[in-house]
């Protein structure tokens, strides 16, 4: 997995790539942490993302769901990003 982060003004922008897999976890939760306590809003990027196993993505979902919970916008973008929203959807109305 690669990563980069970069912030103008209260925005946020974390751009992931490559593969992410259980092996990123502690990494992933790290930058999506830091990304909320530096930014307001919040942009993950995920068009450069091949694939995500199911605990990466149980555990990004979570921690997308925490920051919503804090009051901070965040916005998902990229192909992947159709697939974690609505198996998010589906977790909700479960």
């Amino acid at each position: 997995m690669g990563f980069n982060f970069r912030q103008s003004g209260y925005i946020g922008v974390l751009t992931l790539s490559g593969d992410i897999t259980e092996k990123e976890k502690n990494t992933l939760s790290s930058l999506l942490m830091k990304a909320s306590h530096c930014s307001d809003y919040i942009v993950l990027d995920l068009f450069h993302v091949n694939k995500i196993d199911n605990a990466s993505r149980k555990l990004l979902m979570s921690i997308c769901n925490a920051i919503k919970r804090s009051k901070k916008s965040l916005k998902l973008i990229g192909s992947i990003t159709e697939t974690l929203n609505n198996e998010n959807e589906r977790e909700v109305t479960a």
